[in-house]
């Protein structure tokens, strides 16, 4: 990544300033990834191949100011850390559903490396950690709306949320093995292209705030603030329109937004209301 491309990417999310390579200097970047670039699918449903090149990406983050999931957005955010000289790698993660853990390379996240210690990053899961975790299992994380913590099991780590006192839930399992992002175009096929894969369901949006999380699940408008949530039905495209460049910063044309709610939010009410299906945890 060179140096105006690196520049954009950080004004994208925020940052002005000179960012130290510290375990600090990479919370301040995480935290405004999660606030600015929104945790999205919305290309699946708009004819739009996701592409893990750094030119794709770039294009898709930086310049139309979309945002993607987790191959996009930990990808993109780890070759701006690099540029920046942090030490990172690209790990891959089985993702729980509530039942079973996923496949292999379901889920790309980060391990970045300090002289005292490690740390685990991830801008593209949706309602999770806010703050780079400490790669030490057993330590517990206390964050906004959540605590963190990682448990060691025959040579993998599995990291767990708790929301309510004592109930520490799985979210994701993964290895410390480092891999290539082209490890992950596999999955990246099928979750863009397979029904069995949550993704093509219906669009998704979420966007952390400093007073909660917003999101878009289909044709609803989810609003977190604490322990509240608020729901909004959106009933049609140009009220889709308004609500993701309000919300979210994307900007879609109107016969991109008539794609979007006929082919997904439309379409994904109908599968939930059939099925009984809920939203992923990803969100």
């Amino acid at each position: 990544m060179d140096q105006q491309t690196r520049q954009a990417y950080l004004a994208r999310i925020g940052i002005r300033q000179a960012v130290e390579i510290s375990p600090e200097g990479l919370a301040q970047l995480h935290l405004q990834h999660l606030r600015t670039v929104p945790f999205e699918n919305l290309s699946l449903f708009l004819d739009q191949p996701v592409q893990l090149n750094e030119a794709a990406l770039v294009d898709k983050l930086v310049r139309q100011r979309r945002g993607g999931f987790c191959y996009e957005v930990n990808h993109a955010f780890a070759r701006l850390l690099a540029s920046l000289g942090f030490d990172v790698s690209l790990l891959a993660a089985q993702v729980f559903d509530g039942t079973v853990y996923g496949p292999p390379f379901d889920h790309l996240l980060l391990r970045v490396r300090f002289d005292g210690g490690d740390y685990l990053a991830d801008v593209g899961f949706g309602d999770s950690f806010l703050l780079p975790l400490p790669l030490l299992p057993g330590a517990c994380s206390h964050q906004p709306g959540a605590s963190y913590r990682l448990a060691s099991t025959q040579g993998q780590l599995s990291l767990l949320q708790c929301k309510q006192v004592d109930d520490w839930r799985p979210l994701y399992r993964f290895s410390p093995d480092v891999h290539d992002i082209t490890d992950f175009e596999p999955m990246n096929r099928f979750h863009q292209h397979s029904p069995a894969s949550h993704f093509t369901r219906r669009p998704i949006c979420s966007l952390a705030r400093p007073d909660g999380r917003i999101s878009l699940s289909g044709a609803r408008l989810i609003i977190t603030l604490g322990a509240d949530r608020l729901e909004q039905p959106i009933g049609d495209a140009v009220t889709l329109r308004q609500c993701l460049k309000k919300h979210f910063g994307i900007d879609l044309s109107g016969e991109q937004a008539a794609l979007l709610f006929a082919r997904g939010c439309a379409a994904g009410d109908a599968v939930t209301s059939a099925t009984g299906s809920t939203p992923s945890r990803r969100r």
